[in-house]
């Protein structure tokens, strides 16, 4: 199998490089059709520079830097694809450009590298709260992506504000502070009353507050996100003192209970 990828490989790419090659006008737009196979081109591209990252990255004479250059090559096709549904204002563009940041990035997400991942993660969230919502709030998968995007995306940033205060470069982090944050409102307004939806969602964004100073992470609107948001800051020790006592009261008054949730 793997073989028979590399065969094909070269062909593709080549077969999307024709397609790119065509002139595009993007403002404005007027070549619509264009611009669609243009989009198709750069996801294609987009999977076989992400495959020969993961064959550079299982060689033990790459140490990993051919592997990170065409990963980055990857991400910046699909960013351009994502751009591109965006200008034709067809979600259905957008949404599948999302999926392949996705799709093609698995490693780093499950290994929670997500540095690489930050500037496609801000281009996603944005393109999504850019389609349709009434048809996004109705997907459940979707759903399901737009948390996982800005969840992710949150979780990025707060990567980068970790190493930062351990000596890491600032590298646009409060700008990407405050495009997270908003990504955040954005999907919890998406899958609002769907708290168990965004577990993940709901961790993160209230971690990020916390990293941004607030001492009371706000949430959404159900008292079970608000609860979640409470115990996880709780949890991550990002409170302590009067604040973590005010804290756990309000998670317990939320949930009902009397006792330590």
């Amino acid at each position: 199998k793997a073989t028979w990828q590399e065969r094909l490989r070269p062909v593709a790419r080549a077969s999307a490089e024709r397609v790119l090659a065509i002139p595009l006008e993007t403002e404005p737009l007027v070549e619509v059709e264009v611009a669609r196979r243009q989009a198709e081109a750069r996801l294609v591209l987009a999977e076989t520079f992400v495959a020969e990252a993961e064959e550079l990255a299982a060689a033990p004479d790459d140490g990993g830097t051919g592997a990170a250059v065409m990963r980055q090559e990857s991400l910046r096709e699909i960013e351009a694809g994502i751009e591109l549904g965006l200008a034709l204002r067809d979600d259905d563009i957008v949404y599948n450009g999302c999926v392949c940041l996705w799709n093609y990035n698995e490693a780093l997400l499950l290994a929670e590298t997500l540095e690489p991942l930050r500037s496609s993660l801000r281009v996603a969230a944005r393109a999504m709260a850019a389609t349709d919502q009434a048809v996004l709030a109705r997907d459940t998968p979707l759903v399901e992506l737009a948390c996982a995007v800005a969840a992710t995306f949150a979780r990025a940033v707060e990567a980068g504000i970790v190493a930062c205060k351990d000596g890491g470069p600032e590298d646009g982090l409060k700008e990407d502070t405050d495009r997270a944050l908003e990504a955040c409102t954005w999907a919890d307004g998406v899958a609002t009353g769907r708290p168990q939806l965004k577990r993940e969602l709901t961790a993160a964004w209230a971690r990020l507050q916390a990293h941004a100073g607030s001492k009371q992470p706000t949430v959404g609107a159900e008292p079970e996100s608000q609860a979640r948001a409470n115990l996880e800051l709780l949890r991550a020790g990002l409170v302590d003192g009067a604040s973590a006592k005010g804290l756990l009261a309000s998670a317990k008054q939320l949930l009902g209970s009397d006792e330590s949730p």
